[in-house]
């Protein structure tokens, strides 16, 4: 995991508690696995799945209070969508109609509400591909037409009803308007009262009961979805303790998030994620992109490969030297009037690119100080190039060079670490 991103409590006590939600999620598990006949009513299987999911999102809080990277919250969410759905599945096989309608009444259960708010906002936050937001959608059919549930599905299913009413108005009215406002003063209020317009739900309070393990950490995920979804400029907001906002840019910025080179704002943050590959050597095999890692140290005929996506599978394969094939993947873009090529985004969010030139030691001279970063000159054409590095905003007609083939199977734009 990466550094902590909650002060309230140390390194040790999220440990304790991830561990605590694990057996917890797992104890829930097996006994959901057991069919109807073993529990003294039908519908007592479905109430307890839906109690299931209280553990499920508080490790998933935990584990972003803790830390982890993107692509470990990646992973927790499918298992909070894998747990949704089965709660939803159960619910409607278990329960009578007048339950369901009682226990999921519009406005009826702020902590089930919640639950499926923050379930769709992740799903935008993480741009789960569209599959998978389909089993998001199903997974929170009983949020009954809520008007900011809505309007967040909306912006991946255009064609999606949208609701005219808000379950809890109190609580989402000053989220729910930025749709219509697109105002970062409104997120910033919403925010601001965010903490009391919550109470009672789940965890919440609990810093106050770090002896007990009932505190996960408070973050607005909600906030990230629309952030996200809007591409709202979040500098004004940006460090109130209860936005993720690492996750409404979709990466881990915390160890370069004052460099004067990183875009902070989305609509600068989205031209980076233009160029889904880095130049490179890239091979595609059974529905993933690899990267080459050199010689298998077990067999020398055979070569390494490494998944550009950690969460795929398998993230780390082997194939005969005798089949390995890889494409070259060589972005490009326009920099001042000249083509420059071989893009590369860095950690900190600028874009290293090569300008194939016959005169590499004068090239780039009117550029500003510090853009080149290295001449190289030889006897041969290609041997004669800059290297550069500036900011993504300042680079326009980007041309990714990905084959079409590919592009159903590029990773997430949130999972690339390199």
């Amino acid at each position: 995991m990466n550094g902590l991103r909650d002060v309230r409590a140390d390194a040790a006590y999220f440990d304790g508690v991830l561990d605590l939600m694990r057996r917890h999620n797992e104890r829930h598990d097996q006994r959901l696995d057991d069919s109807n006949a073993v529990w003294r009513k039908p519908s007592y299987r479905g109430a307890a799945a839906g109690d299931a999911m209280v553990p499920r999102w508080a490790r998933f809080s935990a584990l972003y209070s803790a830390g982890a990277s993107v692509a470990e919250l990646r992973a927790e969410y499918e298992s909070v969508l894998v747990a949704a759905e089965r709660a939803g599945r159960l619910a409607k096989e278990t329960m009578p109609p007048d339950t369901i309608a009682v226990r999921f009444g519009f406005g009826a259960n702020r902590d089930f509400y919640r639950q499926w708010l923050s379930l769709v906002a992740l799903g935008i936050v993480f741009d789960v591909d569209e599959a998978t937001f389909g089993r998001v959608v199903a997974a929170v059919g009983f949020s009954g037409g809520d008007r900011l549930i809505d309007r967040l599905i909306a912006v991946r299913v255009p064609e999606h009803p949208i609701g005219m009413q808000l379950a809890f108005p109190s609580v989402t009215a000053g989220l729910e308007r930025v749709f219509d406002s697109r105002d970062p003063g409104d997120v910033g209020t919403y925010l601001a009262g965010w903490y009391p317009a919550w109470k009672g739900v789940d965890g919440w309070g609990g810093h106050a009961a770090l002896d007990k393990n009932q505190y996960y950490g408070y973050r607005a995920f909600e906030v990230a979805g629309v952030v996200a979804a809007l591409g709202i400029d979040d500098s004004s907001f940006r460090e109130n303790e209860y936005y993720p906002g690492d996750l409404a840019l979709g990466i881990d910025d915390s160890s370069f998030r004052e460099n004067e080179y990183y875009p902070r704002d989305l609509q600068t943050l989205e031209r980076c994620r233009v160029i889904p590959l880095n130049w490179g050597s890239y091979v595609l095999a059974g529905g993933v992109i690899y990267e080459p890692g050199g010689y298998s140290p077990e067999h020398k005929d055979g070569m390494l490969l490494f998944a550009v996506d950690p969460a795929a599978v398998p993230a780390r394969r082997e194939i005969p030297l005798k089949e390995y094939r890889a494409t070259q993947v060589s972005p490009s873009a326009t920099y001042r009037g000249q083509r420059v090529h071989d893009l590369s985004v860095r950690d900190d969010g600028t874009v290293l690119f090569t300008l194939r030139t016959d005169r590499a030691e004068t090239a780039g001279s009117e550029w500003p100080d510090g853009v080149v970063v290295q001449r190289m000159t030889g006897q041969h054409p290609g041997d004669n190039f800059v290297t550069g590095v500036v900011p993504a905003s300042e680079l326009s007609d980007i041309d990714d060079d990905i084959p079409d083939e590919w592009r159903p199977f590029l990773p997430p734009r949130d999972v690339r670490e390199r």
